[in-house]
């Protein structure tokens, strides 16, 4: 695997470890500044640098420590956007809701189009990881790893967008 592989193969994978979106989505919604996104997405990348150091590497592999500040790509992008996403949220006007009927119909046609719109992201994201990062499809673990890993989650988080998009869309009818 080439070196710009191995940056790309590793950016991908930490947009989807659970260890750093999880906490990038709670430091993106609870930070009062972007400087506190800014710094929380260097303390997660580092934490996730120390906790790769106490795992064993296969024989003939290396670490390649100049790719390590690549670590802070995902955590920055993601509680950034989780960031802009609860300042756009809470900055629209809070007038009086409309009836419940259309705002629930809208949040559940929100749904739907997210769940299609993550399917749809998660299946290129993760058949473009199998493509860069060379994943052997032995007994159909390739098939196995683009679904539960990528296109699961994209379906999940793209109906609560969609949900969440759906709802507050209609609060300006």
């Amino acid at each position: 695997m080439t070196l710009v592989g191995a940056a790309l193969e590793s950016i991908l994978w930490s947009l989807v470890a659970p260890a750093i979106f999880i906490p990038a989505i709670v430091l993106g919604w609870l930070a009062r500044g972007f400087w506190v996104v800014i710094f929380g997405a260097v303390v997660i990348a580092g934490a996730n640098i120390v906790m790769s150091l106490a795992e064993t590497l296969p024989r003939g592999a290396e670490r390649v420590f100049w790719l390590a500040p690549l670590g802070v790509v995902a955590p920055l992008v993601i509680g950034s956007a989780v960031f802009l996403l609860r300042r756009w949220l809470t900055s629209r006007d809070q007038a009086a809701p409309g009836s419940i009927g259309p705002r629930l119909v809208r949040c559940l046609i929100g749904l739907v189009l997210g769940g299609v719109i993550g399917f749809g992201i998660g299946l290129g994201v993760g058949l473009a990881v199998i493509v860069i990062g060379g994943v052997a499809n032995q007994a159909g673990g390739a098939s196995a790893l683009v679904v539960f890993v990528f296109v699961f989650p994209g379906i999940l988080i793209g109906m609560i967008v969609g949900a969440i998009i759906g709802w507050v869309r209609s609060r300006r009818v």
